[in-house]
């Protein structure tokens, strides 16, 4: 019961994209492990930190997935190179989801090396994936492309194929550091077209710091607006700009000229009275 929790976990987060399901599950797991003297099985113990890792970055909970890595650190056993792997892919995406990419780059090599003894082929198309996603961060067009033709034949007719899904923005972002924004556009729409048609969740978007910023980029453009509204407001994502008209506010006010509340787009009505004592309150702080 605690593999299934783990892996179901995992599932929710990486597949459905259900942040909250995937962490009810992860602490199930923990508390069977706990219960049942699970808690030292090294194969458990290490997915579970990981997995729990993604979900917290996804929250913005930082201080809390430092600590996970740190947690991971004390549990290495140097002689294990999954267990080298392991510590390093969460610092990379710890690194990445908080934009510091130097340090990636200075592991990538080693991380690949560690990836590549475990035999395990998703292992090393993982570290690979991380590496492009530091080079798109640098803007690094060339090295990147070089790295992302080396994960697409990895992975190409292969269940790991769906990880390709992240190419496409891993580009977009890199053109866009290089401030070549209409080609940036025109792949950020293909990207995010397909991602529609397939349902794609996004697993890796809290590992990508620019990806809020890549979002902002699409609706700005008119690019599958109603689809990247419904992302962001799925994944609580936070506009990267504080006066972005086009960004879907969970509460947006318009004060100038009538006086409007919408929530989550909907305008908001009364049925009933009307709560005239907080709107005036609303209207004073706005004023203020």
């Amino acid at each position: 019961m605690c593999w299934w929790h783990l892996r179901l976990g995992w599932f929710l987060y990486r597949v459905v994209g259900d942040s909250d399901g995937a962490m009810a599950a992860l602490d199930t797991a923990r508390s069977i492990a706990d219960q049942h003297g699970l808690e030292g099985l090294r194969s458990s113990a290490l997915l579970m930190l990981s997995y729990r890792l993604g979900v917290l970055l996804g929250r913005g909970e930082y201080r809390q997935a430092n600590d996970l890595v740190e947690e991971m650190r004390t549990r290495v056993d140097p002689a294990r190179p999954m267990d080298k792997w392991h510590s390093a892919e969460m610092q990379g995406h710890l690194d990445l989801a908080l934009g510091k990419v130097d340090g990636v780059i200075a592991r990538s090599a080693e991380q690949l090396r560690d990836a590549q003894v475990t035999g395990m082929q998703y292992v090393e198309a993982q570290s690979l994936i991380q590496k492009a996603n530091a080079l798109a961060q640098l803007g690094e067009l060339d090295r990147l492309a070089q790295v992302a033709g080396k994960v697409r034949a990895m992975i190409e007719g292969t269940w790991f194929a769906w990880y390709e899904n992240e190419l496409p923005f891993f580009e977009g972002c890199a053109l866009l550091r290089c401030g070549r924004r209409k080609e940036a556009q025109e792949v950020l729409a293909r990207g995010f077209a397909h991602a529609r048609q397939i349902g794609y969740p996004f697993p890796e978007w809290s590992y990508l710091h620019d990806f809020p910023w890549l979002c902002a980029e699409a609706l700005a453009a008119g690019i599958e607006t109603d689809f990247v509204q419904q992302l962001v407001r799925r994944l609580r994502l936070r506009s990267p700009m504080p006066d972005a008209e086009f960004w879907p506010w969970p509460v947006k006010v318009i004060a100038l000229g009538t006086f409007e509340v919408y929530r989550d787009g909907e305008r908001l009505e009364f049925s009933g009275k009307v709560p005239k004592k907080p709107l005036m309150l609303l209207k004073a702080l706005i004023a203020f």
